[in-house]
């Protein structure tokens, strides 16, 4: 039986990629090999040992590890803390579901110094802070209605009030 020519090529090409492989085994997974690596390159990780390709720890798995190193749990004193379970702002009072009678608001009329009535029947005038009114004029907000022998009538915000003399 003769051998053909391409079984021999084969045989060399395998041999040959057997010899390659063990090289670069040798070169990768020999302790303080790395591929040809110089040390600055190895130094650049962050002080990590160079690995080898086919290191059986990854380089993430070793970054992970460094970060769990530095997170670790720090001690407390709980006086200083806030409660976490008490809520930061207050919560809103609840209201009955009976309505409450409007509250009245004491509504109170501007301070002046009523100072008298001229009477006349047909434009009788208060005389307000020093100044002469007559029913329709407006004196700080509130409206003359009414100037009496006796007694003058505002209206201020919807409240009818009577300054007498004294």
């Amino acid at each position: 039986m003769k051998k053909a020519p391409g079984n021999k090529k084969r045989l060399v090409l395998v041999i040959a990629a057997a010899v390659l492989v063990m090289v670069l085994g040798l070169k990768f997974l020999a302790p303080g090999g790395g591929g040809g690596g110089s040390a600055e390159a190895a130094g650049a990780t962050g002080g990590v040992e160079a690995a080898g390709v086919l290191d059986s720890r990854p380089q993430y798995l070793i970054t992970i590890a460094r970060i769990a190193r530095a997170c670790r749990p720090t001690e407390y004193e709980h006086a200083d803390l806030r409660d976490p379970t008490v809520p930061l702002v207050a919560e809103p009072t609840r209201r009955s579901s009976t309505p409450s009678a409007p509250r009245e608001v004491e509504i109170v009329l501007p301070e002046m110094s009523f100072e008298g009535i001229v009477w006349d029947d047909a434009n009788p005038v208060a005389l307000i802070d020093g100044n002469a009114y007559r029913r329709g004029d407006e004196v700080k907000g509130a409206r003359v209605v009414e100037v009496g022998r006796e007694s003058v009538t505002l209206s201020y915000r919807s409240r009818q009030f009577v300054l007498t003399v004294k």
